[in-house]
């Protein structure tokens, strides 16, 4: 990740935004058949549409790290927390950690992960908290977790137990662009708090500002 002068990262490259974009278009063309590369499937491990999902939940892994580094002493833990959960989702992103537990044990991987989710879950609510001052970072922070939510929520709803349900091809598609969509408004949002911070103006937790020690 290239770094500001500042020692921040530089603006989320273009080509991310232009990536999501992309692979979610690539999705939908494979689930209507229009090509067939299992390189391609976004429904198969060690896909290219996986690697750049990855990618995306690293670089939002930076992107906390760099925030906790910035932000006041007080508002630190809950972006290091942040960057440890994004880092442990790329991991598992990669190495499909998840599926391989919930074959190995046969239980739901979501059950599995219960305290990671919840741990995340309460962490990007007090962010919302923390950013509800500034309008763009809050709302694409809060849009960033309701899409990472919902992709989710179609990813419960495309089982019965082992056996895939009516439908289940499209909310597959949907829970995967959800996936990365909500990585890159993620991005935008620390982004866009990262250069309050860096510009001498820092959050307390109560959401009011002060001037950067």
């Amino acid at each position: 990740m290239s770094r500001g002068e500042d020692g921040g990262p530089q603006p989320w490259p273009l080509w991310l935004a232009v990536g999501t974009l992309v692979f979610a278009l690539l999705d939908v063309g494979h689930a209507a058949g229009l090509f067939t590369s299992s390189w391609l499937d976004p429904d198969r491990e060690g896909t290219f549409p996986a690697a750049f999902s990855a990618l995306l939940l690293a670089y939002a892994a930076m992107l906390a790290r760099s925030l906790e580094i910035a932000t006041a002493a007080r508002g630190r833990r809950v972006w290091r927390i942040m960057s440890i959960v994004f880092a442990c989702m790329a991991i598992d992103e990669v190495l499909t950690i998840h599926e391989k537990l919930e074959r190995s044990i046969g239980i739901d991987w979501q059950v599995l992960y219960l305290p990671l989710i919840l741990g995340g879950a309460g962490a990007g609510l007090y962010i919302v908290h923390l950013l509800r001052r500034d309008r763009l970072a809050c709302g694409a922070w809060a849009a960033g977790g309701a899409a990472w939510a919902a992709s989710q929520w179609l990813e419960k709803l495309q089982w019965s137990g082992d056996v895939q349900v009516a439908g289940y091809v499209p909310m597959m598609v949907g829970e995967e662009i959800l996936e990365m969509a909500g990585s890159l408004l993620l991005g935008i949002g620390m982004i866009v708090a990262h250069r309050a911070a860096v510009a001498g103006v820092r959050a307390r937790p109560d959401g009011s500002a002060v001037p950067a020690e």
